[in-house]
């Protein structure tokens, strides 16, 4: 695991966005 320091608000929009990508992927 990476150490970089992201803001929360940027984090929580990085999780969405990966969770989002992997849902249209259908894995």
């Amino acid at each position: 695991m990476m150490n970089i320091k992201i803001p929360n608000d940027k984090k929580e929009e990085l999780v969405a966005q990966i969770q989002q990508f992997f849902m249209e992927e259908d894995l």
